[in-house]
């Protein structure tokens, strides 16, 4: 499966941190660091086993299978926030 942002949301730097913003639901969300590099990621249509790899290349000690299932509790989280959304085929077809 693959996940983008959500087109609505805005986000803005808080140190290392990034705050969202859904005007849409008017809420607000606070990314720690790692969840701010895997949303930098997710400008594009990507997947969590793609995301994983870039935590691993991004962060050191963690293993691809920690990083996978943490992805994977990531991108729910998102997704029940309504912070990124499953990718149309069309666009997953084009990246």
């Amino acid at each position: 499966m693959t996940f983008q942002q959500h087109p609505a949301v805005e986000a803005a730097p808080l140190l290392e941190e990034l705050m969202l913003f859904h005007p849409q639901l008017n809420t607000f969300c606070v990314l720690n660091r790692t969840a701010s590099f895997l949303w930098t990621y997710l400008a594009e249509p990507c997947t969590a086993e793609r995301l994983a790899e870039e935590i691993c290349q991004g962060f050191e000690g963690i293993t691809l299978t920690d990083a996978l299932r943490d992805v994977r509790e990531t991108l729910q989280l998102m997704s029940s926030l309504n912070l990124v959304m499953v990718a149309s085929s069309s666009l997953t077809q084009e990246a």
